[in-house]
């Protein structure tokens, strides 16, 4: 039957409309809604990278010219940082959050390679084989900074930069003249850097087999990035830069694999290859190599510090040669530290930004004031001594109580604030071994479970004192020490607590592992970074 217009209209209104609102209320909350107006989940990354003076110098005999980014905020009053960038041929761009995040009173440095990025010159040159006119720019560059005033300086190197600071300080012994004419070096920090290229290469083609054993051939190659690489998702602007203005062929997994066919037996197999031979692909410095320098030059040689992510394709067996310093000076002498970054890949600077940074800065405060805690020295007086008058130990279950509940406030408050962190998320479903995403709280949550160790108490001081320096019974040989750091008003709230480690076989000789501020206390990061300054300066 042909229903009338009127009626035909209104029958054909009601389904529509109850269509419509049942997809109203399938729609989320307006307040969650993601909007064209949002910022997006990595620009905090990179953003503040972009503030930069570039400078240019001559290389290779004046043919050439490399531009150098100048980063400052503050004032600069510590040695400067140069920053040496994974490759070859991989621009800078990507580091510029990391650089932004260290140039906080000390300048920081960083130049792209020749040939790419800012310091891209003419197509005629061409690729070059070996590291020794990359190792010559380097040298250049650090005169131009001698040039500058800067007559100490630390290197922060990442995977490729690192085998060129090492092979000018371990082949070339450039630092072993005591007439060299290049800045001090004050400290050396390798991130993600293989000692040998075929071991890294190694390691890459193992993990790999376990990608494709976890979920298969299709999609074992995307899984390797975000398992080994960088899990950021989507991926931080600055590392997408960085790659699309690339020159040349890269060193280890960061190549790229290609799909091969194979037939050993007579059938035709596939299987994910590394692309090309590679980038330096002989190279490696020994474990002697570096022990027999260190051994023969007692002074003038810088501390090195390791670091590198818990998933990082530079797996723990590619360090092998960098341990060579803790075997001729010994791990005390803090000449050599290793430390892991947990639910990290190589680009760990940009997975857990703030964590990366904090460790950073300080390691270079602890090579710049001596690197121990000593307990053992006199007592200064009252006036002169800021960090005793403001300062009292905590005992095991105060400690952990404050901790635990900072941790629960900055989880809250970075779920609050979930468009302005980065997006670590990592899939389970793509066979990633990761946790979901890294939070502000890891830090403060880490040291709570750190201060399990610390002495136990039932019951606790809560005003100003000179505890720490005369220590009560189970604190004055424990193992660890944590230091509230209280402030002026009564009833003395806890600002920032500083954790202490016994330094083995030194009496009463301690190093600080990490440092927490309360969310509600002001510039907290800042807070912290004085205050392990001031302890460094009072006590080692």
């Amino acid at each position: 039957a042909v229903l009338p217009r009127k009626r035909w209209a209104s029958a054909l209104c009601i389904p529509l409309a109850l269509n419509r609102i049942k997809w109203r209320r399938q729609q989320p909350p307006a307040r969650i809604r993601r909007s064209s107006s949002q910022v997006p989940l990595e620009k905090h990354l990179w953003e503040a990278g972009n503030s930069y003076v570039l400078l240019e110098l001559p290389v290779r005999g004046g043919n050439h010219t490399v531009k150098l980014k100048r980063y400052e905020q503050g004032r600069s009053g510590r040695a400067a940082v140069l920053v040496l960038h994974d490759g070859p041929g991989l621009p800078s761009r990507y580091l510029e959050p990391l650089a932004a995040r260290l140039c906080a009173g000390r300048l920081c440095f960083m130049y792209d390679q020749l040939g790419c990025g800012v310091s891209a010159t003419d197509p005629t040159l061409e690729e070059e084989d070996g590291i020794r006119p990359a190792v010559a720019d380097l040298c250049d560059v650090l005169s131009f900074l001698r040039g500058l005033g800067q007559d100490e300086i630390h290197v922060l190197a990442h995977g490729y930069g690192g085998t060129l600071i090492m092979e000018a300080l371990v082949r070339d012994r450039l630092w072993s003249d005591p007439d060299s004419t290049l800045p001090k070096l004050k400290s050396i920090c390798l991130m993600g850097v293989a000692s040998s290229t075929a071991r890294a290469d190694a390691e890459a083609r193992s993990l790999m087999e376990a990608c494709v054993t976890d979920i298969g051939d299709s999609d074992a190659a995307k899984s390797f990035w975000y398992r080994h690489v960088c899990a950021l998702k989507p991926q931080p602007q600055c590392l997408a830069e960085a790659y699309k203005s690339s020159f040349g062929q890269r060193w280890g997994p960061l190549r790229g694999w290609d799909w091969k066919l194979e037939s050993p037996d007579g059938t035709l197999v596939g299987r994910w290859a590394l692309r090309g031979k590679g980038a330096i692909p002989d190279w490696s410095l020994t474990r002697a190599e570096v022990e027999d320098l260190y051994t023969q030059d007692e002074a003038g040689l810088p501390p090195i510090f390791c670091l590198r992510g818990q998933h990082d394709f530079v797996t723990k067996n590619c360090l092998d040669a960098w341990r060579g310093v803790a075997d001729a000076r010994g791990m005390a002498s803090g000449f050599f530290t290793e430390h892991e970054l947990g639910g990290c890949g190589h680009h760990a600077h940009l997975e857990a930004p703030d964590s990366v940074a904090a460790t950073l800065r300080l390691w270079l405060l602890d090579v710049e004031d001596g690197g121990l805690f000593r307990s053992d020295v006199p007592k200064p007086p009252p006036e002169q001594c800021a960090v005793t008058a403001h300062c009292r130990p905590l005992w095991r279950e105060e400690a952990r109580r404050a901790l635990a509940d900072w941790a629960s406030q900055m989880c809250w408050e970075s779920a609050r604030q979930a468009p302005d962190r980065p997006g670590a998320w990592r899939s389970v479903g793509q066979g990633l071994p990761h946790r979901d995403a890294f939070a502000p709280s890891r830090t403060a949550r880490r040291l709570a479970e750190w201060a399990w160790e610390l002495p136990a108490e039932e019951s606790c001081a809560t005003a100003k004192s000179g505890m720490f320096e005369d220590p009560p019974g189970a604190l004055a040989d424990a193992a660890r020490l944590a230091l509230a750091v209280l402030g002026d008003e009564e009833p003395c709230p806890v600002l920032a607590i500083v954790c202490l480690e016994a330094v083995a076989g030194k009496s009463r000789s301690f190093r600080i592992v990490g440092a927490a501020a309360d969310p509600k206390t002001k510039d907290g990061e800042r807070v912290c970074e004085e205050v392990v300054r001031e302890v460094k300066s009072r006590f080692a």
